[in-house]
Formats: C-alpha cells, sequence, structure tokens
C-alpha cells in the first residue's frame, strides 16, 4: 500500500519542490503598464528636448486644463510626457482631473514645472532625473 504523502509525491511534477502547487499564472494586474519611473520621464523630458531644439524653439509649454481650453494635444503631450502610456492607449487616455491645473514649460537651460501643492511629491519622483523647479 502507498501512503497518502507517496500518491501526493507521484502526483508532482518532476523538479517541482514538495510543496509547490501549481505555476504561478499571470493576473490582469501583472499585464498593465509600468508605473511611470523618473528614468522613463527622463528619456521623454530628453527626446522633448532634442525636439525643441532641432525646431529653433526657445521652449514648449505644455498647458492643461481650461487655460488652455481643454487642449486635446496638450494633454496628449502630458500623459506622453509623465505617463506611461504609448500608441493607441496614449491617445484614448484621458487626462486625470488632478492635473487640469498644471503647467510646464521646458527650455533649454531648464524645465519649470507649476502645479497644485498635492502633486508636488508625485511629480518630485517622476521628474527627479530632469533639471528642473517645481514651483
Amino acid at each position: 500500500k502507498r501512503s497518502s504523502d507517496q500518491a501526493a509525491g507521484s502526483a508532482r511534477s518532476i523538479g517541482r519542490p514538495p510543496g509547490m502547487g501549481e505555476e504561478p499564472r499571470m493576473e490582469p494586474a501583472d499585464l498593465a503598464p509600468a508605473a511611470p519611473s523618473a528614468l522613463r520621464c527622463r528619456d521623454r523630458w530628453l527626446a522633448l528636448q532634442r525636439l525643441r531644439a532641432a525646431s529653433g524653439a526657445d521652449a514648449v509649454l505644455l498647458v492643461l486644463g481650461p487655460d488652455a481650453q481643454w487642449s486635446r494635444g496638450g494633454e496628449v503631450a502630458f500623459n506622453w510626457l509623465l505617463g506611461s502610456l504609448g500608441g493607441r492607449d496614449l491617445l484614448a487616455a484621458p487626462l486625470e482631473q488632478k492635473y487640469e491645473e498644471c503647467v510646464i514649460c521646458i527650455r533649454a537651460t531648464d524645465s519649470k514645472i507649476f502645479c497644485k501643492r498635492a502633486l508636488r511629491d508625485e511629480l518630485v519622483a517622476k521628474t527627479a532625473m530632469w533639471e528642473f523647479e517645481l514651483v
């Protein structure tokens, strides 16, 4: 007669340690876009700096919300610069309401971000690798 332990052992996959269940499965959250990192935001900031320089512009100004008459272009640029979206997701994503009063000015020598105090810590983390001033 086999003991219950032997029966359980024979059902295990070869090489799998005892006590390990079935293979881990990916959950929907595992497939979600990664949170924006300071490095990713810096890469996008540098890309925007290159575009600014190539066009001969002194600055890139992103104004959001009612001050920009709800300009969709500014919202998409902001979501691209500080978010983790790209492609179709970027074009379809709405601007989060908390960012509606943000303004970003990117110049050759420095960048300035104007926003509500409640967003300071979040934006400092995202833009930690920029050369900027948070106002």
